[in-house]
């Protein structure tokens, strides 16, 4: 009789004599969201599996900075059952490549945290060279000129309709103009101290009619020289 029941025992399939446990799967753990223009946002929702044979209960969701992450589902997954999560990512404090992580903890005994991926590239509209403008010293009643060459960056055509400096000893030719994809303007920038002018520091506003970047600021910095 022991014989017939061990025998019975090798027989059965591994998943009879497992315990019931629950199984956290997804197909798309990650998710390239391509390119967007600084000051968009990326939504997107990940999908999730319980591959399991017990109910898959979520614990918690968790995100990297500036990405927020929130339960679409119910916290309980039946055995079979599919949930979901979405990620929301703001990329108006962000440029180039960026990588947010999302994580799902649960009550899966194998994988109790799962990570899901959200990449892509963030694209600045308007790009200043140089990026900021430092003049150095520059002496009361004398002049220091640069140029600053602002580019297009964007796929749509970029109106610049004001430009001004927050420093009065710091002046700005410039015109109204309309910059299409990938083209470039060239700007005159003047130092122009006077005897009292404290420095240089300040910011030139470019205004734009692009929702996502309304105001583009280039730092300028320089120093006095008094006689």
């Amino acid at each position: 009789m022991i014989r017939c029941l061990l025998l019975l025992l090798v027989l059965l399939p591994a998943h009879v004599l497992a315990a019931p446990a629950p199984q956290l799967t997804s197909d798309e753990p990650v998710f390239d969201f391509g390119t967007v223009l600084q000051g968009e946002k990326v939504d997107h929702t990940f999908v999730f599996r319980n591959s399991g044979t017990a109910p898959l209960v979520i614990d918690r969701v968790k995100s990297s900075c500036s990405c927020t992450a929130s339960l679409l589902s119910d916290k309980e997954i039946p055995a079979g059952g599919s949930g979901s999560v979405q990620a929301v990512f703001d990329s108006t404090r962000f440029r180039g490549r960026i990588h947010k992580t999302l994580y799902l903890y649960s009550n899966d005994p194998d994988r109790p945290s799962v990570e899901f991926l959200l990449q892509g590239e963030v694209v600045v509209p308007l790009q200043a060279t140089p990026a900021t403008l430092n003049f150095g010293d520059v002496a009361v009643g004398a002049q220091s000129v640069q140029t600053v060459v602002l580019k297009n960056t964007s796929p749509v055509t970029l109106l610049i309709d004001n430009i001004s400096s927050l420093n009065d000893a710091v002046q700005v030719d410039w015109q109204e103009v309309k910059l299409a994809a990938g083209a470039q303007v060239s700007l005159t920038i003047k130092a122009v101290p006077q005897a009292a002018t404290p420095n240089l520091n300040g910011k030139i506003l470019v205004h734009t009619n692009n929702p996502s970047i309304p105001e583009f600021a280039v730092p300028v910095s320089g120093s006095v020289l008094r006689p």
